[in-house]
């Protein structure tokens, strides 16, 4: 079995405790995401994705009831340091230098790295997310374009290379293209560094395309944690998070209805396809 990299037990998180104006946003989180693997975390808005991220990354602490522990360490009594790294839902606002190779190489410079080992490492982040290192390290950042942004906050959080990055809804937004190049970034990482990527998004498309496993939640409580062919196979459940199946499940429901005999199970159009085809020659 795997090794865990993020666990997280019954966790609750109420803002603003004792005021009118106090919000429960966590009432019984839990996951547990594999070490080296992508794992996806869905549900409606407002279900407490945002907030279960700010803990990964020690940006929020467990008080009284949960516990997060990361690579078997317990965020009450420790920080994530640099083993977690997050994109947020809108990547660019975590830029701030004047020089887009200033940014990217903040961290690993706060980190101790420098001269060339800091410039190799700035280069493999902006190769990494597709940005030319002669054409953009001396660029100003805020003449970039919005997903060249993109790609930079990225990179800067790259080339700190973290054990687990957290993306908050990195691809929404994204032409098709920018979509691509971040999910090739998250399958070199995992494949080629061993990096665990904890994936934040509605997308079930690209949920079906990536993960390796899935956490629903809804409205603040784990409902639903497992394979992907089975998670989002339980049309019900993904309806009550306002998410619908993938559309290669869609399609074989459809040809379900008009009286195929085929599994709903398929996560690529590539399995639809043959799924149609064994039904159409049986």
């Amino acid at each position: 079995m795997s090794q865990s990299a993020i666990q997280v037990s019954n966790l609750q998180h109420i803002y603003m405790p004792g005021t009118p104006e106090a919000f429960q946003a966590l009432y019984d989180a839990s996951l547990t995401v594999a070490q080296g693997s992508i794992t996806a975390l869905a549900g409606e808005s407002g279900a407490g994705k945002s907030t279960l991220a700010l803990y990964l990354c020690g940006l929020l602490r467990p008080t009284k009831v949960g516990q997060v522990r990361i690579f078997d360490r317990d965020m009450a009594q420790s920080s994530p340091g640099r083993d977690v790294g997050l994109v947020f839902q809108y990547p660019q606002q975590q830029l701030f230098e004047r020089y887009v190779g200033d940014d990217i190489a903040y961290g690993p410079r706060k980190m101790g790295l420098a001269d060339t080992t800091l410039t190799e490492r700035v280069g493999w982040a902006m190769e990494m997310v597709g940005l030319d290192f002669e054409a953009f390290v001396d660029r100003e950042t805020f003449s970039l374009s919005g997903g060249e942004m993109r790609r930079a906050a990225l990179a800067g959080v790259l080339a700190m290379q973290p054990h687990i990055l957290v993306l908050d809804e990195a691809t929404t937004g994204l032409d098709p293209a920018g979509q691509s190049l971040i999910h090739r970034v998250m399958r070199e990482l995992r494949d080629n560094l061993g990096t665990t990527v904890l994936l934040i998004s509605n997308d079930m498309d690209e949920i079906a395309e990536l993960a390796d496993a899935v956490v629903l939640l809804h409205q603040g409580r784990t409902i639903a944690e497992g394979a992907p062919r089975e998670v989002l196979a339980e049309e019900t459940r993904l309806n009550a998070c306002s998410l619908v199946r993938p559309t290669p499940m869609r399609i074989l429901a459809e040809a379900g209805r008009a009286g195929f005999t085929v599994s709903q199970s398929a996560l690529s159009l590539d399995e639809a396809e043959e799924e149609l085809w064994q039904a159409l020659h049986r």
